[in-house]
C-alpha cells in the first residue's frame, strides 16, 4: 500500500474571525514522486460569500500560479 499526504487548500477571507472556504486539495506521494493539486472549477459559493465582488478571472490566475509552483517542485 502506497502512502501519501494531502493538504486542504483554503482561502481565508477573514483572519480575525477565522472564516475560510476550502478551494482545493494538494496530494503528495513520495514513493511515486507525485505532487499535484486540484482546485474548484466553479465559483457560485464564492460569489455568495463575497456578494458578487469576487473576480473569477483573478482567482483562476491565482490557481494557475499555485499549480505552476507545484509543477516546479514536482
Amino acid at each position: 500500500m502506497k502512502k501519501f499526504s494531502y493538504c486542504i487548500v483554503r482561502y481565508i477571507y477573514d483572519v480575525i474571525r477565522g472564516e475560510f472556504i476550502n478551494i482545493g486539495i494538494a496530494l503528495y506521494c513520495p514513493e511515486d514522486k507525485f505532487l499535484n493539486a486540484k482546485f474548484m472549477e466553479s465559483f457560485p459559493s464564492f460569489k455568495k460569500l463575497f456578494n458578487s465582488s469576487l473576480n473569477p478571472k483573478e482567482l483562476k490566475r491565482s490557481f494557475i500560479r499555485i499549480n505552476n509552483k507545484i509543477d516546479e517542485y514536482a
